[in-house]
């Protein structure tokens, strides 16, 4: 009998699951203020950890909410003269495995308009690095001056707020929830009582 508690507490307690996972996390470092050149950042990276592992990764997307202030673009020819212009800013958002040696993992640029909430996909580079299925890397986040050639007269200014990382996949096998580890202790514990009556 105790022989027997002793496979039911190995099968039930030490079983595995395999699961599907959606895991979002807060990279705080990524808020604030970013501009078109030097009045304040053009750019940060934040670290993250997802606090799981995966077997595999099948999609990522970046939220923010925030607030953008159009910059002014003079453009000049001979035909027209100068004209200024505004412009919105774009934001680039890239992840990648390090900082030392980066490994880039997945890109996507995006508008960013008067006021927004922004929620976009991460276009996959490498969502099968070794570093990301652990849930650790580093996602940059960068504000492009505009594609025309022209003269920055004012920067477009983002604030940016609560920038959120999701990845969505497949998590790597755990231990069975702890009722079911549990259930074997006392099934072991109740055999082994038995026995001891008998």
């Amino acid at each position: 009998m105790q022989l027997r508690a002793v496979v039911l507490f190995i099968v039930f307690g030490f079983s595995t699951v395999s699961q599907a996972a959606s895991v979002s996390v807060w990279v705080p470092s990524l808020d604030g203020l970013y501009s078109t050149s030097s009045t304040y950042p053009t750019s940060r990276v934040g670290a993250f950890n997802l606090g799981v592992q995966f077997s595999s990764i099948t999609s990522v997307s970046l939220a923010l909410t925030g607030m953008s202030t159009p910059g002014v673009e003079r453009t000049c020819d001979a035909v027209f003269g100068c004209v200024d212009a505004p412009f919105d800013p774009m934001m680039d958002a890239l992840l990648v495995s390090s900082e030392v040696v980066p490994q880039p993992l997945g890109y996507n640029q995006f508008d960013f308009t008067a006021a927004n909430s922004i929620n976009v996909a991460i276009a996959p580079y490498d969502f099968s690095n070794p570093s990301f299925l652990s849930g650790y890397g580093f996602l940059a986040l960068s504000v492009l001056n505009p594609a025309s050639i022209g003269i920055v007269l004012t920067d477009a200014i983002i604030d940016a707020s609560n920038v959120r990382l999701t990845v969505e996949g497949t998590v790597v096998p755990i231990p069975a929830a702890l009722p079911l580890l549990m259930s074997g202790l006392t099934g072991l514990l109740f055999f082994q009582r038995k026995r001891k009556r008998a």
